[in-house]
């Protein structure tokens, strides 16, 4: 394999004693096999450092840090110490699938224009699922300013990209720290997610995504704030908290001001790209509207107080409800509506 390995994995690690050894055999036997495995324990205190320890492939690192201090912090490291050409994603309660950095690295040598490739991913542990991200990079640029459309563990990177471009995770952002980069990176390189299932994403209620939802909610609506500024878009006196309203389908409450919000800044983006041109008014119409009937099928209480004034809004976007989901929503609105009546 030489001493400059072609393709370096970064896996940072905390307390993953249930998982981490499926996560490092799904990189270890991977069906390409020119890489180091960069892994950084961030002071775990279970046995996870001693499970690392047991692998003795040459092509494993481990950094022991006695004191856990966030692995954003270890991520820029990982960029840093880095002798690959292209940088892949890991996490520590997942698992690669035998042929992702195959695949990954034949589409990026294929495709040279494209700096970041990720795939979609399959949902195991407490929720079993598909999960279906964009593909083609203008509507990843659509989709940033509603969500994270890169899932970070299956991500490969150009290493050139970084240093061109002087890019690190922004350690202000913890529990985001991928979305924001991802946003700084999109009008520098072109994005792409393959169409397959790359890497099984372990659902657990000890991630990050459960553990630190609202802090790494409020972190979202500042980058996606950031993200519409840089792009040109005329924000106003408007706050990030308000803005973050476009990530409407990972909110958990449901009022008649969640969605009213939602609806404003739909229109807002879509006047003002009308002048600004940053992305073409059709695609931007069509996600507009995919985003509402998502939000829609995601109401956690119908009720006709909720529902009706939803309906009746005046939207900026054409809407793509079919008649079916409509009589669906109209019927648990009545079904709920019925229950709270009676109980």
């Amino acid at each position: 394999m030489g001493n400059n390995p072609f393709v370096t994995v970064i896996m940072p690690v905390f307390n993953s004693e249930l998982y981490i050894e499926e996560a490092i055999n799904s990189i270890i036997n991977q069906s390409y096999k020119n890489f180091e495995f960069l892994i950084f324990d961030d002071g775990s205190t279970d046995n996870s450092l001693a499970l690392i320890k047991k692998y003795k492939d040459k092509r494993l690192t481990v950094f022991h840090h006695s004191v856990n201090t966030g692995y954003v912090r270890h991520l820029n490291e990982g960029l840093k110490l880095a002798k690959g050409d292209f940088i892949a994603r890991m996490d520590a309660d997942d698992i690669a699938k035998p042929d992702r950095l195959q695949k990954q690295l034949s589409y990026l040598i294929t495709n040279p224009d494209v700096g970041v490739c990720g795939s979609q991913v399959e949902l195991f542990g407490d929720r079993l699922d598909k999960m279906m991200v964009p593909k083609d990079h203008e509507s990843i640029r659509i989709a940033l300013m509603s969500y994270c459309p890169i899932w970070h563990p299956t991500v490969m990177i150009r290493k050139s990209l970084m240093a061109e471009n002087n890019s690190n995770y922004n350690t202000a952002f913890l529990y985001a720290e991928d979305y924001d980069l991802w946003t700084q990176l999109i009008n520098r390189t072109r994005f792409h997610n393959l169409d397959e299932m790359l890497l099984k994403y372990r659902i657990h209620n000890q991630q990050v995504s459960s553990t630190k939802k609202s802090i790494q909610r409020k972190e979202s609506g500042l980058i996606i704030y950031n993200y519409l500024q840089g792009l040109g878009f005329n924000l106003g006196i408007l706050t990030p908290d308000f803005v973050g309203c476009l990530s409407i389908y990972a909110d958990e409450s449901d009022s008649v001001d969640k969605y009213s919000n939602f609806i404003k800044m739909a229109r807002l983006i879509c006047f003002q790209n009308l002048k600004l041109k940053v992305f073409k008014q059709l695609d931007l119409n069509l996600f507009f509207s995919q985003l509402w009937e998502m939000a829609l099928n995601q109401i956690l209480k119908y009720s006709p107080g909720l529902i009706i004034p939803v309906f009746l809004s005046h939207k900026p976007f054409k809407s793509t409800l079919s008649l079916t989901t409509k009589l669906k929503i109209g019927v648990k609105s009545l079904i709920s509506w019925n229950t709270r009546v009676h109980v």
